[in-house]
């Protein structure tokens, strides 16, 4: 599903130099995925790795169980580890989303009890799980929930992104980013995009 963010847009180029970036971007999209149990796997897979490799493993994970139309904690409970680590995913991961699948079967309404919570309560409900710390909870709510003002800690690309773009260094608070509330969000993607599109230097 994807979001209509021209409002966020429109708020955020009161800032020049984001100004600058939807010049040289254009319209940048907001895809939320389903909430579910596949969607938190991949994000578990994503952790520590880049987008390339962490898609190579997950397809792989989707071959496995090519007869799913989803991948589900079934799938994965019934799976013998060594096949998994096989597929390239490691040892402590594999843990996560065994631990998932069970937390998931043991509270099937887990997703829906997230989606009635404001952004801070989700954040403390994700974070109780193993593997999941500041930066997956902030993706889930972000790319899974569709909430406007997440900007991810710990994002070593946001970071670097920020800083070459708006020659500011961001602190642990990310107090540099309160211009852009409430859309930290849409901030976020267009930082990313810029950076994969190869950090071409804006220009007015």
């Amino acid at each position: 599903m994807f979001l209509d963010i021209s409002d966020a847009v429109n708020f955020l180029k009161k800032n020049c130099k984001f100004k600058l970036l939807v010049k040289q971007l254009g319209p940048v999209s907001l895809n939320v995925r389903r909430l579910n149990y596949e969607s938190l796997i991949k994000i578990i897979i994503n952790q520590q790795l880049s987008n390339k490799v962490a898609n190579v493993i997950f397809s792989r994970l989707k071959k496995m169980f090519s007869s799913s139309k989803i991948i589900s904690p079934d799938c994965i409970l019934k799976t013998n580890v060594e096949d998994l680590r096989k597929i390239g995913i490691s040892y402590t991961k594999i843990n996560f989303m065994k631990n998932l699948a069970m937390k998931v079967k043991n509270n099937p309404k887990i997703f829906y009890d997230w989606k009635n919570l404001n952004d801070q309560d989700a954040k403390n409900e994700i974070q109780k799980l193993k593997g999941f710390g500041p930066w997956s909870s902030n993706i889930i709510l972000l790319f899974c929930m569709g909430r406007l003002d997440v900007f991810p800690e710990g994002d070593s690309t946001l970071k670097k992104g920020y800083q070459l773009i708006f020659n500011k260094k961001l602190d642990k608070d990310f107090s540099q980013v309160k211009w852009a509330k409430p859309y930290r969000s849409i901030l976020a993607i267009y930082i990313w995009k810029w950076v994969d599109n190869g950090m071409i230097v804006l220009k007015n």
